[in-house]
């Protein structure tokens, strides 16, 4: 466990709770929002993986909108998720609330 600053750092082993079927190959950004969902690009067939705190899955978006060279994402003040597409030089936004629908 690494400490900085007075925070805490370590790996908690099982978080994550992919269903069945999924995987992710690279992750190429990872955003927290306001809500403190974890947001995941991916390089994959689920290009966007969406988390809770404690881990468990909410939802995936973004299929068909990104290549496998896609990188960086953020989560901006007001739950607006970015993250640029490198094929069509374009930003894909989403504003997913509470619910992630």
């Amino acid at each position: 466990m690494a400490t900085t600053s007075g925070l805490s750092y370590g790996v908690v082993e099982g978080w994550e709770q992919l269903p069945a079927g999924y995987e992710h190959r690279d992750v190429a950004g990872v955003a927290v929002d306001g809500e403190d969902r974890i947001f995941l690009i991916c390089r994959g067939d689920h290009p966007i993986i969406v988390y809770d705190r404690k881990g468990n899955f909410i939802r995936s978006w973004g299929e068909g909108d990104f290549t496998y060279r896609t990188h960086g994402i953020t989560a901006a003040p007001d739950g607006t998720v970015w993250s640029p597409t490198t094929e069509t030089t374009r930003c894909v936004a989403s504003r997913r609330k509470a619910s992630c629908s």
